[in-house]
């Protein structure tokens, strides 16, 4: 093997190993674990949806429509946006990734060689703790990244951050920066709301203070709203309804959601990305390849938007708000700290540094959230699963416990 090609592999095995430290992954058969790792809807996925699926490989001997007219119109019709306003990914890393080359790459057939995004800055804030995707598209065109902590409202977000993050500034705080140009040379900021692995809510007036603030230095804010449909009273939260409402007043804003959580399709890839400006949207749009989502993917996508609230999305939610309590108190008595998160999963922090090696032996995997910007040993995050699944959890945990 030439010398080239040696450095290729090992750059390699460094990339794809550092990629695949996100939840509901190990080395071997998954199927042998109780996976509480990846935030997934706890009773899988629904039938229609399923169904709709599995009907659509009967039409795999045909490409699928290059264009996603029909489940961009389910969604338009679903969000109120005009379909012009939305654009199809294959997942939400998908369309993380385009809206970075977007911003800040160069598109030699769009642009003539040269960045016309509109975009000046060359920096980029990430709200943390927060989604590593995130860094990494950044990362890849180059760009410098700040990262950011947003005034954690739990006592158990680790104090111990590393050099260069703020101590515990608010979104207030954050605007407050930006508008009097003490943070310069921004192009883009990310943050997941809800946040990620901690699961709070910011609150949207906030937000949307950012959100002019970034519109009047010209910054792109992108809002992470994967989790977004887990919240009951979610529409108190959300951007979407807003951009929505008056466009014209978001244009520098996007919304990213995806089906792969609330639908429990992973497998599938299938995400959405909205905005107030017609021209970002088409251009984020532009750097797909074709025929992106197959068959499957869009018949499932439908489907989900067919459902209505009151058959899946609210009970869905409630069952989680009652399990939420119920794991957050148990965790609490075995002396571990818990966020007070509003979404499918908890984030816990306490003195057990091996807690998920521990789990493993019982064939129960959770997430260790010490690769988090941020974050050390002793910080986890686990799903909110069936009842029943989550007495088994509690149950290892406890064992756990005892064996310290």
């Amino acid at each position: 093997m030439s010398g080239s090609n040696k450095t290729v592999r090992a750059w390699q095995g460094i990339y794809m190993k550092d990629m695949y430290t996100h939840g509901g992954f190990i080395e071997g058969d998954i199927g042998e674990y109780l996976d509480f790792s990846a935030n997934i809807a706890p009773f899988g996925m629904p039938a229609g949806v399923r169904a709709a699926a599995e009907a659509a490989i009967a039409e795999a001997e045909r490409y699928p429509d290059p264009f996603c007219k029909e489940l961009i119109r389910a969604l338009s019709q679903k969000t109120g946006l005009c379909a012009d306003n939305i654009a199809v990914g294959n997942g939400a890393c998908d369309l993380i990734y385009r809206t970075v080359q977007a911003c800040f790459g160069i598109c030699c057939l769009c642009d003539g060689g040269k960045n016309k995004s509109g975009i000046s800055g060359r920096k980029a804030i990430i709200i943390e703790p927060a989604f590593s995707e995130y860094e990494r598209a950044l990362k890849l065109f180059g760009v410098e990244v700040i990262h950011y902590h947003a005034g954690s409202v739990t006592k158990c977000l680790s104090r111990k951050g590393r050099e260069g993050i703020p101590d515990r500034p608010d979104l207030s705080e954050l605007s407050e920066e930006i508008g009097h140009d003490r943070i310069g040379n921004i192009g883009l900021i990310f943050i997941a709301n809800p946040s990620n692995p901690e699961g709070r809510l910011f609150d949207r007036e906030e937000l949307v203070g950012l959100a002019k603030i970034c519109g009047k230095k010209g910054i792109i804010l992108v809002a992470d709203e994967c989790f977004m449909g887990f919240v009951s009273d979610k529409t108190q939260y959300s951007l979407l309804p807003l951009i929505a409402k008056e466009q014209e007043s978001f244009e520098n804003v996007l919304v990213i959601d995806a089906f792969t959580k609330l639908y429990a399709m992973p497998g599938l890839r299938l995400g959405f990305l909205a905005g107030g400006s017609k021209a970002l949207i088409e251009r984020i749009d532009s750097l797909r390849q074709p025929w992106l989502i197959s068959t499957p993917a869009l018949k499932a996508g439908i489907a989900a938007l067919e459902l209505t609230e009151e058959e899946y999305r609210l009970p869905l939610a409630d069952h989680l708000k009652k399990q939420r309590r119920i794991m957050k108190e148990a965790l609490e008595n075995l002396g571990f700290e818990v966020a007070d998160g509003q979404a499918n999963y908890l984030f816990f922090t306490g003195g057990i540094k091996d807690l998920k090696e521990r789990l493993l032996k019982k064939k129960i995997l959770i997430r260790d959230c010490s690769d988090y910007y941020g974050l050390s040993k002793g910080s986890y995050r686990t799903a909110v699963l069936t009842e029943e699944k989550n007495r088994r959890l509690l149950e290892a945990v406890s064992e756990a416990v005892k064996e310290v």
